[in-house]
């Protein structure tokens, strides 16, 4: 591999590297967002809403 392929394609790693973190904050922001949702849904073993019934 010639140097500038093989600079070309740390280049690209390198961006590809630097968006992980951001892409992973994205992610715990968006689930904190959706845990005090989640919260209030309880569910039976099979999956189903109970919603406010108190089972």
């Amino acid at each position: 591999m010639s140097g500038a392929r093989k600079v070309k394609s740390l280049k690209v790693e390198n961006a590809r590297l630097k968006e992980l973190p951001a892409e992973s904050m994205f992610d715990v922001s968006m689930l904190r967002e959706m845990l005090p949702r989640m919260s209030d849904v309880r569910l039976t073993r099979k999956g189903r809403y109970l919603g406010d019934r108190g089972d």
